[in-house]
């Protein structure tokens, strides 16, 4: 997370982070769990810049089983 999308969401809270990639679209994969140890996956892409307004959106989510990353 030192580089890219990653750290931009790590430092706002977002510990859920699996994954961030620092070329191409950017993506970004998210693992929220609930206390059922339901997951549910969310994949973010677009470049994050504060300066300029530009902000990453929801590519993808889906729901895993509980044993699924």
């Amino acid at each position: 997370m030192t580089y890219g999308n990653g750290l931009h969401f790590w430092q706002r809270g977002y510990h859920e982070i699996i994954n961030a990639s620092g070329t191409g679209l950017g993506h970004c994969t998210f693992g929220f769990v609930d206390i059922y140890r339901n997951k549910l996956i969310v994949v973010t892409a677009g470049e994050v810049c504060v300066e300029e307004n530009w902000n990453a959106h929801v590519w993808n989510w889906y729901l895993a089983g509980k044993d699924d990353a």
